[in-house]
């Protein structure tokens, strides 16, 4: 089963009733896996070094954090770099995201706290939500393949589709084209 693709309305919507246990750092954890498109691991070991404030903000996944092996360098957006100081609370080393108790997550711990955040809104989501959400915003944005490839961190075109889903307005936009 594929990850749910949520509209702005559904996360402004799942922002809106975060709830618990700190829930700005929640919020941020949430905007940082809909801006980067990270998966749970790369998220789970990223460093507070891992981010570069410049002119250009950057936030570099590691070899040793990415699924394919190949480290990886991703603009930060704004929203991205937002969540980055929420997280990172003036800290200047150890892990980006921490859980209760100051404690870096684990993959499998961050995967159940997506779902708990999704599931206290009353949207059906995952860990995967952000990250297909952001690749099929990028192509309904009109982001060639290879750059929303690049950066998912695929070897494979093919994996990278599977990310991609179809949406309304996708449809319309194009259908609007045709005539």
């Amino acid at each position: 089963m594929k990850a749910v693709i949520h509209s702005d309305a559904e996360r402004t919507h799942i922002l809106e009733n975060v709830r618990g246990h700190n829930p700005e750092k929640a919020k941020a954890l949430l905007q940082l896996s809909w801006a980067t498109g990270l998966r749970c691991a790369e998220i789970a070991g990223l460093l507070v070094t891992d981010i570069i404030y410049s002119d250009n903000p950057k936030l570099v996944v590691r070899a040793a954090i990415s699924k394919t092996g190949e480290a990886r360098e991703l603009h930060l957006t704004e929203a991205a770099l937002q969540a980055v100081k929420v997280l990172t609370e003036d800290r200047v080393s150890g892990a980006l995201v921490l859980g209760r108790q100051n404690k870096p997550y684990t993959p499998h711990s961050l995967s159940e706290r997506f779902k708990k955040l999704y599931a206290g809104a009353g949207i059906k989501g995952s860990a995967y939500s952000g990250r297909r959400g952001l690749a099929t915003r990028l192509v309904d944005e009109g982001a060639p393949l290879p750059v929303v490839q690049r950066i998912l961190g695929h070897k494979n075109l093919t994996s990278t589709m599977h990310y991609i889903g179809v949406t309304d307005s996708m449809v319309s936009k194009w259908m609007q084209k045709a005539a």
